[in-house]
């Protein structure tokens, strides 16, 4: 595995190149640090994340100043949250973000939240103390760059784990402070089929999940890319808040549409997509794909309306004006057809009206040009449907 990162010099961008060789002309150790070093050892022939941690043995403000000032020169830097700086090459548009060694301090409570903590910088920190805070040992290795090459940092055995298959917390203490983790660890899980160990699992059952937000849940859901069975596999935990309570019956179908269309219409949409097909999971597009109940409702409502329609023609519905406005079959049609239509020319919604013998809905052309007026108010939204039906 460590040969992996004999690719890191041809994988790195020229911007990052320059980046490294200022860091080290003020006598800063950049360390690659993330995600990138375990894609790299398992094999990615990619970095999507550029992250380092910043060492120095004499570190001072003064000198990170004196660093930054000469950063300026060839990219745009942004200060972020705990000490982090984002940077980006202005011609190239390459972005990596790097902050010198911190140690995060906890106030004292019962239950914590995602970034539930103050971070402050340690420039005395050795790196193997600085990977305790973070959440596998699988993220915690690091690769350091010395003189244009590339040595792999692994204080806590990650390399051994990631061959294992095998999910470690680097800190037990650390990791159930932040119930987000909870999450990482089911994503891990079924994303590369990693096995829990022991006292990861003990943490996982004792962590608090009170504070868990939507968005964490919707994007760790989405980086699975499994999400129904990532929903599925967080149901038994005793303090996972109602809104996230609900199990789904058959995920695999669901996955099935949902990686179908992820690609072309995005995961939100194919969330839908796959609950629109199905008619199972409708309390899981708020939370994981940010479907309003509004935009829910009105979803709901169509699938139920192509299900009550199902295999009807234009001809079942030839019927005497009056009559056939008291037909509840014609009120669904109305309802179904009501403008905008746009809708039904969405690529996932063409099967499923196909399906259900209903492709005509979408086929048959519409025209605004009938004139209504001479009908009572509430009759016109019908009176054009009626004259569409036998246009």
């Amino acid at each position: 595995m460590n040969s992996n990162l004999d690719k890191l010099s041809r994988l790195t961008p020229p911007a990052i190149a320059k980046f490294l060789q200022l860091c080290e002309s003020h006598e800063f150790t950049p360390i690659l640090v993330g995600g990138a070093v375990r894609d790299l050892l398992m094999g990615s022939e990619s970095i999507l994340d550029w992250d380092f941690e910043l060492q120095h043995a004499q570190g001072s403000e003064s000198r990170w100043q004196a660093l930054l000032s000469s950063l300026r020169t060839f990219g745009q830097l942004t200060p972020s949250a705990h000490h982090v700086v984002k940077a980006l090459h202005p011609d190239t548009r390459v972005e990596w973000q790097f902050a010198p060694p911190r140690l995060e301090i906890y106030a004292p409570k019962d239950v914590y939240s995602h970034g539930d903590f103050e971070t402050k910088v340690q420039w005395n920190q050795s790196f193997d103390e600085a990977v305790l805070r973070r959440d596998f040992t699988i993220n915690a290795m690091g690769a350091k760059y010395v003189a244009g090459k590339w040595e792999l940092l692994d204080p806590l055995s990650g390399a051994n784990h990631l061959k294992q298959s095998s999910l470690v917390p680097c800190s037990t203490e650390h990791f159930r402070k932040d119930p987000v983790r909870f999450l990482r660890a089911y994503r891990f899980a079924l994303k590369y089929g990693f096995e829990f160990s022991q006292n990861l699992s003990d943490v996982l059952e004792t962590m608090d999940l009170g504070f868990l937000s939507p968005h964490y849940v919707g994007e760790e859901a989405r980086k699975s890319l499994r999400p129904f069975s990532f929903w599925n596999l967080i149901q038994n935990h005793p303090t996972l808040p109602q809104k996230f309570q609900g199990g789904i019956l058959k995920p695999e179908a669901l996955e099935k549409t949902y990686s179908e269309f992820v690609t072309s219409v995005g995961h939100s949409n194919a969330l839908l997509a796959a609950v629109f097909s199905h008619g199972e999971g409708w309390h899981l597009l708020l939370p994981l794909g940010g479907k309003g109940e509004n935009e829910t409702s009105a979803w709901r409502f169509r699938r139920d309306s192509i299900l009550a329609l199902a295999n009807k023609t234009s001809e079942d519905f030839v019927e005497v004006d009056e009559i056939l406005m008291k037909r509840e079959d014609f009120q669904t049609l109305c309802h179904l057809t009501r403008p905008p239509q746009t809708w039904m020319q969405i690529e996932w919604v063409k099967p499923i009206l196909q399906n259900h013998g209903l492709s005509w809905i979408a086929d048959k052309p519409w025209s605004d040009k009938l004139d209504v007026r001479a009908f009572p108010p509430q009759e016109r939204a019908s009176r054009k449907v009626i004259a569409w039906l036998r246009s």
